[in-house]
């Protein structure tokens, strides 16, 4: 690592020498090399920082000041929003709360204050873990701070693990039921759906076949003196004509087949289905709040 050690007063000199002793470069900045030289040293920031290359040393320590005030500034309005939730809190204004301790977490926090408290809100003063229940918040508690979630689970954690074993138990029979009924109703609507499939296709082979025919015979009206081909041309059209009556009927029905098929799936169709698919939820939830692993 480099020091840049610099004239403050005359801009004289600047020497660039290594913690380990040694110059390694000196440029003279002044046309008076044997003036004296008073030397300042500033501070600068230990990681690569693209925004400081090339800076002069006053404009390195502008920006180094302007950085500091912005930081105080920052402190400042993390302490007031911290506060201000502090307050809503003690008055158990939870939801109030909320938002000035969401701010405040936006600062840089290294205690984690802003974060606990914010969880604090949330849990209605670690009286409720129904916060868990939801996707959002399980994955932002899951990807806070070991502070935060130490300082929750410490209060919460046998509460929200007991949770998510009732979660699991309700759910074994529910599961068992649903996936009982799908199976029955499956093989019911799967042929229902086939059955109107076959005869779409036929309908479908027939208008291909009607549609030739007409073709051909309306083909050689014009190349024969005799009726037949007029004949055969107004038949296939009225033949056509009937196909598509039931090309729509077949379609119309095959549709609806194949929507009790899909809707079967769906754990939204039926009342048990629903309880399971909240179940599932409330279980994955709070799976990933605990950083559990969760079944697929």
């Amino acid at each position: 690592m480099e020091e840049r050690i610099i004239d403050d007063e005359e801009l004289r000199k600047i020497k660039l020498t290594r913690k380990n002793g040694g110059t390694d470069a000196e440029d003279e900045l002044a046309p008076d090399a044997e003036a004296e030289e008073t030397e300042a040293l500033l501070d600068l920031p230990e990681e690569y920082d693209e925004d400081l290359v090339g800076l002069t040393p006053t404009q390195l320590r502008e920006e180094l000041e302007r950085r500091e005030k912005a930081k105080e500034k920052a402190r400042e309005e993390r302490e007031k929003l911290l506060s201000l939730g502090r307050e809503l809190l003690a008055a158990e204004k939870f939801e109030e709360a909320e938002g000035p301790l969401s701010q405040a977490a936006l600062y840089e926090d290294e205690d984690g204050a802003a974060g606990k408290l914010l969880w604090q809100a949330r849990t209605r003063g670690y009286s409720s873990i129904e916060c868990f229940f939801e996707e959002e918040p399980s994955e932002e508690f899951a990807a806070a701070s070991e502070e935060v979630r130490t300082s929750v689970l410490d209060v919460l954690g046998r509460e929200m693990q007991t949770a998510l074993e009732e979660a699991e138990a309700e759910a074994k029979p529910v599961r068992t039921r649903v996936e009982e009924a799908t199976e029955k109703r499956r093989g019911a609507f799967k042929a229902n759906r086939n059955y109107y499939l076959v005869r779409f296709l036929a309908v479908l082979g027939a208008i291909v076949l009607a549609a030739i025919g007409c073709g051909v015979s309306a083909y050689f009206i014009t190349r024969r003196q005799s009726m037949l081909p007029l004949g055969f041309t107004i038949a296939f059209g009225a033949v056509l004509l009937v196909l598509f009556v039931f090309f729509f009927v077949f379609s119309h029905k095959l549709y609806v087949s194949e929507r009790f098929v899909r809707s079967n799936e769906k754990l939204s169709s039926t009342e048990d289905g629903r309880t399971l698919a909240a179940l599932d939820k409330k279980i994955g939830c709070l799976k990933t709040a605990l950083l559990q692993e969760n079944d697929d």
